[in-house]
């Protein structure tokens, strides 16, 4: 949680508190950002030079604003979309 809360902390000194709410976020931004952060921790760089936080933090904080903007609304799922199968 400590974590989380650093990298949320971050986020709202660059972009504005709650920035997630007052504007739509396409969720490919914060998967890229989830996949950025994950494979720097793999290749065993625990803490992100540009932050000062924790990766895992990074990823814990960019799933939440994803279960948050959609949980609101404020979502635009850009994934890409799943074929019927049959």
């Amino acid at each position: 949680m400590e974590a989380a809360a650093g990298a949320h902390q971050l986020g709202a000194d660059k972009y504005g508190p709650w920035n997630w709410r007052d504007n739509s976020v396409a969720a490919s931004v914060y998967i890229n950002a989830i996949l950025r952060h994950v494979k720097a921790w793999q290749e065993s760089e625990d803490i992100d030079p540009e932050s000062g936080v924790s990766h895992l933090g990074h990823v814990m904080a960019c799933c939440g604003i994803l279960l948050d903007a959609q949980a609101v609304g404020n979502l635009i799922d850009d994934r890409p979309q799943r074929k019927e199968t049959k």
